[in-house]
């Protein structure tokens, strides 16, 4: 089916449930769009089990001399699981289509992602030292305070949007902040005062360091900013959890210790040491020269 026929397909309308996948902006946005039109080109639209199931065989295929990677397909995978369970856990969808979601949500529960050769982090989705300086001093609020805040603490976007400013106590030159993470599991993490006090001048005084009109910033809407800056300014898209992995890879790199690999799983809100490790020890890009983690130009206010 030509591109013609899928924009036919769409105009005449998708269905209530695709329409709602595609009207969600988040990291699983562009995911999102290779499914559907993989469903307009192939299954006209029609969304069922069979079509789901076809489209995640379509994944391992090669393409133009190309195979996706286990740990893509994964993302694919988990995105899609995501995105139709939340949709189908709505309360707004006819009779047909909640039906059609249970029958949906028994299939995609018994789905698994392809298994990966290795857990450790990609090194395309970690910023070497020179990509961070190019980044921080090429890029402007609230981009560059976003992203600083993520390189020196490893908080997830969703944390560091909805960091309190009450949560947040100043000792001397350093701000120590107790995040609520996965699970409602809490930690600490540490940034300098400098940085804290750039984030409160620039945002507004909401509950939150980082208030736009009052209310924290929504996570696509930071995440697909980051996304783009760094395509721009480093050559390559690196997610705003890339800047989390980069924060843990050279800690790691530099604290090979056993008990400072236990204080950086701490710090990232992992349920084991064994994780951090499988994720970050010998992951690290060429350039690590890193002091305490942090390499950083000044960037003015």
């Amino acid at each position: 089916m030509t591109t013609t026929a899928i924009q036919t397909i769409e105009a005449a309308g998708l269905s209530p449930i695709l329409s709602r996948l595609r009207g969600i902006k988040d990291c699983y946005e562009y995911t999102t769009k290779v499914f559907i039109d993989y469903l307009c080109k192939e299954w006209k639209g029609e969304l069922t089990a069979e079509s789901v199931q076809a489209y995640i065989k379509s994944l391992g295929q090669v393409k133009d001399g190309k195979r996706l990677r286990a740990s893509t397909r994964a993302f694919y995978i988990s995105g899609l699981k995501n995105r139709l369970r939340g949709i189908f856990a709505g309360d707004s969808l006819s009779s047909n289509d909640k039906l059609k979601g249970i029958a949906l949500t028994e299939f995609l529960n018994t789905i698994k992602s392809p298994k990966r050769n290795s857990l450790r982090v990609p090194k395309n989705r970690i910023l070497s030292d020179d990509e961070i300086g190019r980044l921080l001093s090429g890029s402007v609020p609230p981009i560059s305070l976003w992203c600083e805040l993520l390189l020196d603490t490893g908080l997830r976007i969703s944390e560091a949007l909805n960091l309190l400013r009450t949560d947040c106590t100043i000792h001397g030159n350093t701000v120590t902040a107790r995040v609520c993470g996965k699970g409602s599991k809490e930690r600490f993490v540490e940034f300098p005062k400098d940085l804290y006090d750039r984030l409160t001048t620039f945002f507004d005084s909401g509950d939150t360091i980082c208030s736009h009109n009052g209310k924290p910033y929504s996570r696509s809407y930071a995440s697909i900013g980051i996304a783009r800056a760094t395509k721009r300014l480093c050559g390559h898209s690196v997610s705003a959890h890339g800047m989390r992995h980069s924060f843990a890879t050279r800690f790691a790199a530099n604290h090979q210790q056993a008990d400072s690999i236990k204080k950086l799983s701490k710090m990232l809100g992992h349920s084991s040491t064994s994780l951090t490790l499988n994720l970050y020890v010998d992951s690290t890009p060429d350039s690590t020269d890193w002091s305490d983690c942090v390499v950083r130009p000044k960037v003015s206010a």
